[in-house]
């Protein structure tokens, strides 16, 4: 992808021009950019979310109501989150970006 933004440059053109003469979706790449600065995979211009500290999702624990567990997030190091029903997209979205190494 750092070779997609070199091209445009040397073609002269903004990144969102390049990606639309060639029928690339610009949002996604920003977003897979996104995420590799975050990662710590690639370098990134500027202040980004990777020179922040990392936070801490809010969280809330209360007993469980039933026996039942529809969903299980197990992380690398061990820790464990079960949940009742399977929790919306963009909550497990920030929860994988904050855990994130």
């Amino acid at each position: 992808m750092p070779g997609t933004h070199r091209q445009a440059r040397a073609l002269g053109v903004s990144f969102a021009e390049y990606c639309r003469k060639r029928d690339l979706k610009v949002n996604q790449w920003y977003w897979v950019r996104t995420g590799l600065i975050r990662r710590g995979i690639i370098a990134g211009h500027g202040k980004t979310e990777a020179s922040k500290p990392a936070g801490f999702a809010p969280v809330r624990i209360a007993p469980s109501t039933s026996q039942t567990t529809a969903c299980r997030i197990r992380h690398p190091s061990g820790w464990v989150i079960e949940c009742a029903s399977v929790p919306q997209a963009q909550w497990l979205s920030d929860l994988i970006s904050r855990a994130a190494p």
